[in-house]
């Protein structure tokens, strides 16, 4: 595998698990997890990441299978416009609910994609429904993991922000939105397109029109090269789109009017096709195929919809039908969705009613869509509190009921017994549309006291019937499925068609129901009945702790009533939560304020204002209430709080951070103007603390990585919170201190950052690591902030004091190619830092080429090519002018930047001259920076940028850099201390497509022969890449070197090494050119001694099959492959070689050698009696000394191989002599 970067998916790890002791085995699984530790992995993290943050976001695949849509007439110029014209970039297709808008929408963008001149454009989507709710942190959520997901390499643009946020715990709306718009700003810098479906944006929580005024703000930027397509439902009475027209410069529209003629086409075709579907399944059709149009042509000034629904009823309700009954069912069609829906409901069949209600029941009222097998058990629940069943609940088996009550396949049952309205996607369950659901919540089909057992005031309260039902669930689940939980050696999966099915559900959304409740004396009743039972509460604790699987939690434990209350927002308990407390602990003074001080923050944390104004009146204070608040983005509360707590505006907290600092981390500049309004200080630093360090994403260790994916869980409820997606349960910690502005520098934050600056915060202020806001911006790497910074006046070519880095080294490190060019905007006039070495000697071009970043590379021999052409021209006249008046000009200060008007050469050796100006691309030291924040540590030798790039395999760079360079300082530049040329190095590391650009370039070639060996140990680069096993170094080297056999100073060939580290693929490759086997080294080793050595067999057996003579060959110590198969003592190994030996020799082989020697010396008994067994002769001599094997059993003090052995005195002669 080399070092190559390879997509591997963690979650198979453990399928990686060889039996020990096998050959290969922990060098295998070493390879194998190490490229865990690759770019690929760590953005696999990222995305895992955000996935955790809400699990439930999904996204809109494009449908092609749209036959309703192919004779699409309706809005065909508004769509020519906007796929033709690049100055029409957005497209709305507004209709009634039900009139097809996503159909369409999907059709059209499938349609694009299938086109050849549409494979490069990048397409995302996502969709926004009424029976899952989604905020603008959903849709930014989504379409950030599709970017990463599609187009792997713009992490890296994003990639200093996103681990920020990540390793603090924050990811905001505002932040996403950072992330995204980034993103797609590469993605349409590198030239690519984006093509972005949303479907259902007026179903944005709170409002659409924040959604439509940040995705205008892509349009804009994308200058044609992002193109949106949205669908909204019209009102009824106003089919137009609201505020914008029909049309305008950048947007068209396409209304979907069902008394159209263009859509009564579509609808009638629709029915033409169901209606031939219908006659295909069921022959009771035929001949009724005219009359059944003619009717159904009646309902073609309805919706959509309604035709859809009419068709579904019509195939459920004719199956078994007489001809008679079928078209009495024709002239009876309902009118309305409302009566389609009903008719839905009363045609459900007879025995199975009451348990296809329940699951309408969870589908309709469910937090948020449940899985199947969730499902299955919320109706086995609700079947069993049928009245003819209730028992006391101690008089039955509760775990053993619900088995005898699960349905294993609910949704086949459901199909069978009711109209197909629901459907299944991404394992939840839903209904095929929004309005069937908003239909049951408006009637209430059944849902009666009589018929689901409910009592009293639960007569028509839903939520209050699942909010008894879960916790019901959990008092008789919770404690059984917890300790199913402890038992297991593995992580606890859920049993999704077992009993402990809803466990996940009823243990994270049972608050949710109760704030929902109509019948809050009831359900205030049920809650409380389950929070004065402390095993209960803490059963719920243990299991909430496992279950919820948030990307951050709390560090305050939820295991009490009144942090329960808290962390819910269940605002109507908070009084019983403190009694509770109260009677639980029996302190003299009532609840402790440390107690308080926790259950404030987790209900400002969580944002839930009416707790928190319960608990200001009772006096709660806490030090960290002040910036979760501000983290969260609550200004209600910060302001609140601030009223009461004045003097914590510069406050500190625990986590080292200003309130000031957790808003502008997390992104909300409407609560960054709070503080500075009231005088806060902006230049207020964060606290750094050293046991609050949280390592970069790119210097964690295989090890540190825990990929476990989790688009299966839950990620907790928003209860009561903000719009800001999943609550992020963590305070920010300080690794550095840091001032406001550089965090938001580094996030770039261009309307705080203006906020801080208009509060006179300090410009040029340094952070811990001796970094300005300017070097924040450069690693974050958003050229809107470095451009807002320079404006403002920053300083920029100061190097750093920790590390001597400028910014436009750090730019080159993250490849940040625009920063770059807005750094050297100037270059021509001023002078660069581009010259410059940081405290290790590397320029910004050393280490854009060891981190690969070609662009970055370009765009600075761009710009100083620029400065060469320009400045040889002035250089004149000003040398001219000096030799006339010098007395008129200073000396030139060593450590200030100078003009360079010689040509680049990418590898000139230099000394190490810190913060000096040197030759961009000579020798240079790998940086190593404090706590490695910005750059890998890595502490070498001196090395140029083409070493680096070879070094890393970055071909594209090395091609670059040898059509820089010269013979002269090629030469100079890449042979290092140890006699390694770049070839060398390429080879190691397995390098093959750098090796090939190398080679084929002339002056390379000439200069480093591909045979040329090191001088001290005589290594050439064939020798190395076949002891790393570098297949296809092998392949290319072997197109150039005809000297495969030659010998490195111990005598081996490339062929011994290969053998010896047992690369059979590296060996055939060698073979195939005809290396001699039969080659020995200094020691008298074949290749096959070399394999046998180690217990390669795979590669004995090959070169066995080449050349049988080698298998007795001898080395210089009489040894044969044999014997050292017998010193590993490891019996299968030597049956394996008998085994060869009689394959190629037959049974009766000649028994050579001396393995009952070798056996003897190494006190191995079981190999001593298989080969006695075998026939090998007892009175065998050494060649060189006639010792028998007795001699060495006896040497050896090997009892049991001398009793072995004089088992047979027939055959073995004790009185042998040496």
């Amino acid at each position: 595998m080399g070092k190559q970067n390879v997509s591997y998916d963690d979650r198979h790890e453990e399928l990686w698990r060889f039996a020990k002791e096998k050959a290969n085995t922990d060098r295998a699984v070493e390879k194998i997890l190490a490229t865990r530790n690759t770019y690929y992995s760590l953005l696999h993290e990222f995305i895992r990441k955000l996935s955790m943050l809400d699990s439930q976001t999904h996204q809109l695949h494009p449908a092609f299978e749209t036959a309703d849509t192919l004779d699409y007439e309706l809005g065909r110029d508004a769509l020519a416009d906007w796929t033709s014209n690049p100055t029409i970039s957005i497209l709305c297709i507004g209709g009634l609910p039900g009139s097809g808008t996503t159909s369409l929408a999907s059709w059209i963008l499938g349609n694009l994609l299938e086109r050849d001149e549409m494979q490069d454009i990048t397409a995302l989507s996502f969709v926004f429904s009424r029976s899952n709710p989604r905020s603008l942190f959903g849709l930014y959520l989504s379409l950030c993991r599709q970017l990463a997901s599609f187009q792997p390499q713009l992490f890296s643009r994003v990639s200093a922000a996103a681990e920020f946020w990540a390793d603090r715990g924050v990811f905001t709306t505002e932040c996403l939105w950072i992330l995204l718009r980034s993103m797609v700003m590469s993605l349409i810098e590198q030239g690519g397109s984006v093509y972005c479906l949303v479907c259902g944006i007026d179903q944005c929580v709170p409002s659409s029109a924040d959604a439509l005024q940040r995705m205008g703000e892509l349009v804009k930027f994308g200058n044609g090269r992002f193109k949106l397509l949205y669908t909204q439902t019209m009102n009824e009475n106003h089919l137009d789109f609201p505020g914008l027209g029909s049309k305008t410069r950048q947007r068209r529209c396409i209304a979907l009017d069902s008394a159209s003629q263009e859509i009564g086409l579509l609808k009638e075709q629709h029915i033409r096709s169901r209606i031939q579907d219908l006659i295909q399944e069921n022959t009771i059709w035929d001949g009724l195929a005219d009359s059944a149009l003619t009717r159904a042509r009646e309902y073609l000034s309805g919706s959509h919809l309604l035709i859809k629904v009419n068709m579904i009823l019509l195939q459920w309700t004719t199956k078994g039908c007489t001809r008679k009954q079928l078209k009495e069912k024709l002239e009876k069609l309902p009118r309305s969705l409302s009566d389609c829906y009903d008719e839905v409901i009363r045609t459900i069949k007879n025995d199975c009613r009451l348990w296809v209600l329940l699951g309408l029941r969870w589908i309709t009222y469910a937090a948020r869509p449940i899985r199947p097998a969730e499902l299955a058990v919320a109706v086995a629940l609700g079947e069993m509190s049928k009245p003819t069943q209730q028992q006391h609940d101690g008089e039955r088996n509760y775990v053993s009921e619900i088995q005898d009550m699960l349905r294993s396949n609910i949704l086949g049952d459901l199909y069978d017994c009711m109209a197909p309205l629901v459907k299944v996607e991404n394992n939840r369950v839903s209904f095929i549309h929004a309005t069937f659901r908003d239909h049951i919540l408006t009637t209430k089909p059944c849902f009666t006291s009589s018929e689901l057992g409910a009592t009293g005031g639960r007569k028509k309260d839903e939520d209050c019937h699942i909010l008894y039902e879960c916790l019901q669930y959990l008092e008789h689940v919770g404690e059984l499925a917890l300790a199913s939980m402890s038992n297991s050696n593995s992580e606890y999966l859920f049993r999704m068609d077992h009993e402990y099915g809803l466990l996940a559900y009823a243990t994270l959304y049972w608050p949710e129901h109760f704030l929902k409740s109509n019948s809050q004396k009831a359900a205030r009743e049920f809650v409380l009945q389950f929070l004065k039972d402390d095993k209960r509460v803490g059963t719920w604790a243990a299991l909430y702790q496992q279950l919820n699987l948030s990307l951050y939690k709390s560090s305050t434990p939820i295991n009490n009533p009144l942090r329960i209350v808290c962390k819910f927002g269940l605002s109507s308990l908070v009084d019983d939560g403190i009694r509770l407390i109260e009677d639980l602990e029996k302190p003299e003074g009532g609840v402790g304020e440390d107690e308080k001080s926790k259950c404030f923050d987790l209900a400002v944390e969580h944002g839930h204002r009416d707790v928190v104004q319960t608990l200001l009146g009772m006096e709660s204070r806490s030090k960290d209430a002040l910036g979760l608040a501000a983290a969260r983005g609550f200004a209600d509360i910060v302001e609140h709080i601030l009223t009461i707590d004045p003097q914590g505006i510069n406050r500190t907290n625990r986590s080292g951070y200003a309130p000031i600092h957790h808003a502008v981390c997390a992104g909300h500049k409407h609560v960054v103007s709070l503080p500075l309004e009231r005088d806060a200080d902006p230049d207020i630093r964060t606290i750094e603390d050293e046991s609050n360090f949280v390592p970069s994403l790119w210097l964690l260790k295989p090890s540190d990585l825990v990929l476990d994916w989790a688009s299966e869980s839950d990620a907790g409820s928003n209860l009561g919170g903000s719009q800001q997606g999943t609550p992020i349960n963590i305070i920010m910690a300080s690794a550095w201190s840091e001032t406001s502005l550089q965090l938001a520098a580094l996030t770039g934050q261009v309307e705080p950052i203006e906020l801080l600056l208009s509060k006179s915060a300090d410009l040029h202020a340094l952070s811990s690591t001796g970094y300005d806001a300017l070097k924040y911006a450069a690693v974050g790497g958003f050229v809107d902030t470095v451009t807002l910074l320079l404006r403002k006046g920053v300083e920029r070519d100061k190097p750093s004091s920790a590390d001597g880095n400028t910014a436009l080294h750090l730019a080159a490190i993250h490849g940040h190619v625009k920063v770059v060019e807005q750094l050297m905007q100037n270059a021509r006039i001023e002078g660069h830092p581009v010259n410059m070495t940081n405290a290790e000697g590397l320029t910004p071009v050393h280490l854009a080429a060891r981190e690969g970043h070609l662009d970055v590379l370009n765009s600075i021999f761009g710009v100083m090519d620029n400065v060469r052409n320009s400045g040889s021209a002035s250089a004149t006249t000003t040398d001219k002018e000096s030799e006339k008046s010098p007395r008129d000009h200073p000396p030139t200060s060593s450590t200030k930047p100078r003009r360079f008007s010689l040509r680049l050469d990418p590898v000139i050796r230099t000394r190490r001259r810190p913060t000096r100006e040197l030759s961009p691309l000579r020798k240079g030291y790998a940086t190593s920076m404090r706590r490695g924040l910005w750059i890998p540590a890595n502490k070498g030798s001196c090395k140029s940028a083409l070493e680096l790039a070879v070094e890393k395999g970055h071909a594209s760079v090395v091609r670059a850099l040898l059509d820089r360079t010269t013979k002269k300082s090629l030469r100079k530049a890449t042979i290092d201390d140890h006699g390694n040329t770049a070839l060398h190095i390429a080879a190691k590391g397995g390098h093959s497509r750098t090796i090939e650009l190398m080679l084929e370039n002339p002056i390379c070639a000439r200069l480093f022969p591909v045979n040329s060996p090191k001088l001290k140990d005589r290594m050439t680069p064939l020798r190395l890449a076949a002891r790393a096993g570098h297949t296809e170094v092998v392949k290319v080297l072997l197109r150039y070197d005809n000297h495969l056999d030659s010998q490195d100073r111990n005598g081996w060939t490339s062929l011994h090494h290969a053998a010896s580290h047992g690369y059979l693929n590296c060996v055939d490759e060698l073979l195939e050119h005809k290396s001699d086997i039969k080659m020995k080294t200094k020691e008298g080793k074949t290749a096959l001694h070399m394999a046998a050595e180690y217990g390669h067999f795979s590669v004995i057996r090959r070169l066995v099959s080449r050349d049988l003579e080698t298998l007795w060959m001898i080395d210089d110590n009489s040894t044969t492959a044999l014997d050292l198969i017998v010193a590993r003592g490891i019996l299968k190994e030597v049956e394996q070689f008998v085994q060869i030996l009689e394959h190629h020799y037959g049974k009766d082989f000649e028994q050579q050698g001396t393995p009952l020697h070798t056996a003897a010396a190494h006190r191995h008994i079981e190999v001593l009696r298989f080969l006695l067994n075998r026939g090998w002769n007892y009175n065998s001599r050494e060649y060189y000394d006639g010792r028998t094997p007795l001699h060495e059993a006896v040497q050896s003090g090997f009892l049991e191989g001398i009793e072995c052995l004089l088992k047979d005195t027939t055959h073995c002669d004790v009185n042998a002599v040496d």
